[in-house]
């Protein structure tokens, strides 16, 4: 943590003597002279996601500002992504990214001496926190302002400000150094791997922070303090742990020895923007009139399956088709992790849940399914087929309960059968394959695959119908498949 304490200063007295530093280069800034940020130039942060042309920053008298000339991966102050062309004021010690490294301001030893200038020293965090965690062990107290932390036993305590405790309440009350990452509102998933850099999805593509965990103990103290909540833990004996945090952020931990790079934390954030199927058709993902005959087909109460691989989109576009189901319909959803956010007056929402410390029972979606058939439902959303929730769905489709949506891990539509085919054959059922498939082909009506491409952009690739089973092979109608004439 840095800060400076500038004093009767004029912008102008600080001609070459202001310093960005944070890349493979330092550089000083001159007055009213522009420095180019960007990969080869003279300031190059040394990441391959920072574009040849990404940023510039100057010096003038009304001090330091930076500008973004329309990156890829953003240029961003206060976790705030600048738009293109736009200055935007930097104060002494602050930071600032440039796709995916934090560039800061500092004053060069020459400064001049009148006015003073005057660095304050790095913090001690991590020795603040350790000496917070003593203290509250001894003294417990839901407490932790300026004086409570000034009063620590430790030697940087009395000289504490208020701009230092957000980053000291991160480490004792929150998530340390994924805090400032949970608050970013575009980062869409936070992959923590022992005590290597963090990595980020924005925009759907991944990149590397210079945020990281000092080491273990905390990265599994960080962990402890998500999963207690939840009722969940996980340690040696027993490695795997998911759930649902309070903000519906969906979390998963993998400990040693099954993971033999260090723990290994993920989450997925929970977005909260509007999700509407109009957004896919302005983004280019899907064309109109395939969302217009998908609308109308949820309208109708047909059995639709979205399938793709995972970070697809599969529940975002479920979401966005789900919000055409007509308003007098009692809808009942079964998730893992809740995250379907749909507008309906009459939904009722399932979540499953794993065997508790307290020896409580766990309920699986097949478990719920069968109890869902029960509520009277009109439609049936189910986050996802995954196991031998897909008997109890593929019997419920056959024997009257239509007009479900559901998603699956698969890479096409054909795929998605054969997958539901191993499905059904592991939930123990003793059926011939001829069976298995002819009770697929009566229950299911539409498949929609979704892929990912490498720029993160997502996209309808297929919308085909299952119009039935011949003895030997299932029969599809393909309503559109993407770069082909249907």
């Amino acid at each position: 943590m840095e800060s400076l304490d500038v004093v009767d200063t004029q912008w102008s007295d600080l001609d070459g003597c202001i310093e960005v530093h944070g890349g493979t280069a330092s550089v000083a800034l001159v007055l009213n002279r522009t420095v180019v940020i960007g990969r080869g130039q003279a300031l190059d942060p040394g990441s391959t996601f920072v574009s040849e042309r990404h940023a510039e920053i100057r010096l003038t008298d009304q001090g330091c500002q930076v500008r973004d000339l329309g990156s890829t991966n953003g240029t961003r102050v206060a976790g705030r992504r600048l738009q293109p062309d736009q200055w935007v004021k930097l104060s002494l010690g602050a930071g600032f990214s440039v796709a995916n490294v934090t560039l800061r301001l500092r004053v060069l030893e020459s400064a001049p001496r009148e006015p003073a200038i005057q660095p304050r020293i790095t913090l001690d965090v991590l020795g603040l926190v350790e000496a917070a965690f003593t203290r509250m062990i001894q003294v417990p107290s839901s407490v932790s302002d300026l004086p409570w932390w000034r009063a620590l036993d430790h030697p940087d305590a009395p000289g504490l400000l208020d701009a230092d405790l957000p980053e000291l309440d991160a480490w004792l009350n929150g998530y340390g150094p994924i805090q400032a990452l949970m608050d970013d509102p575009s980062i869409t998933e936070i992959m923590v791997l022992g005590t290597q850099p963090i990595w980020v999805e924005r925009a759907g593509c991944l990149e590397q922070t210079l945020h990281v965990f000092p080491s273990v103990e905390l990265l599994q103290r960080v962990i402890d303090r998500m999963l207690a909540p939840l009722g969940r833990r996980a340690d040696r004996s027993s490695p795997l742990a998911d759930g649902r945090l309070a903000d519906g952020s969906r979390v998963n931990v993998v400990l040693p020895p099954v993971a033999l790079s260090g723990p290994a934390l993920t989450i997925r954030r929970f977005q909260r923007q509007v999700n509407e199927l109009s957004e896919w058709i302005a983004a280019d993902s899907i064309p109109g009139d395939v969302a217009q005959a998908l609308a109308q087909g949820v309208e109708q109460g047909r059995d639709i399956l979205i399938v793709g691989g995972t970070g697809a989109g599969k529940t975002t576009l479920l979401n966005a088709l789900a919000g055409f189901i007509p308003e007098q319909a009692r809808v009942i959803s079964i998730e893992d992790a809740a995250e379907l956010d749909i507008k309906h007056r009459h939904w009722a929402r399932l979540e499953t849940r794993s065997g508790g410390l307290d020896g409580r029972q766990g309920l699986a979606a097949r478990d719920l399914l069968i109890n869902a058939l029960r509520m009277r439902p009109d439609r049936l959303l189910l986050g996802e087929v995954r196991g031998a929730e897909a008997l109890e769905l593929i019997q419920a489709l056959n024997t009257g309960h239509r007009g479900c949506m559901s998603t699956l891990h698969a890479n096409s539509a054909t795929a998605c059968a054969r997958r539901l085919e191993v499905l059904l054959l592991s939930a123990g059922i003793d059926w011939p394959l001829v069976a298995v498939r002819e009770q697929i082909a009566q229950a299911l009506d539409l498949v929609v695959a979704i892929e990912k491409a490498p720029s993160g952009q997502r996209r309808v690739v297929e919308v085909a119908e299952l119009v039935g089973f011949d003895g030997d092979d299932y029969q599809w109608m393909h309503h559109y498949r993407a770069g082909h004439d249907v």
